[in-house]
Order: C-alpha cells, then sequence, then structure tokens
C-alpha cells in the first residue's frame, strides 16, 4: 500500500483488509485482476472508492486491472 496514492482515498480503507474477486494468471506470466460489482454498487461513493484503491494498488504492480459488471 505504501506505493500508491492515497489523494481522495477514506483512511478506513487503507487499514481494513480486502480481497480482490479474482487473479488470473497468463500462461506468458503476466497477470489480470478483476472486480466484480452490481449495477446499483456504483452508485454508492463507498464501492467506487474501494474500487479506485484496488485500481491504484493493481497498477503499482504492472498488473492489468478490469471491472465486471454483473448483474443480481
Amino acid at each position: 500500500m505504501g506505493r500508491i496514492s492515497r489523494a481522495g482515498i477514506r483512511t478506513d480503507y487503507l487499514q481494513a483488509g480486502w480481497a480482490t474477486d479474482f487473479v488470473i494468471r497468463y500462461a506468458d506470466g503476466h497477470k489480470g485482476v478483476r472486480e466484480l460489482i452490481r449495477w446499483e454498487q456504483l452508485k454508492k461513493k463507498a464501492y467506487v472508492e474501494r474500487l479506485e484503491l484496488s485500481r491504484r494498488y493493481w497498477a503499482a504492480t504492472d498488473t492489468e486491472w478490469m471491472v465486471a459488471i454483473v448483474d443480481g
């Protein structure tokens, strides 16, 4: 966490543990991450902030990062 910008991220998120939904290891050695979220969750600032924190973290590790929006 020390390598990522904390601008605009509540400190509570930095202290709490969180898990990524899927980590994909490709045959050529690079990694991809997929975060799952429902449409209605995108209306809540807290979910968007968590996604941004995840995006920043994985970008700092040079890992492909994407959000998958699911129904339900």
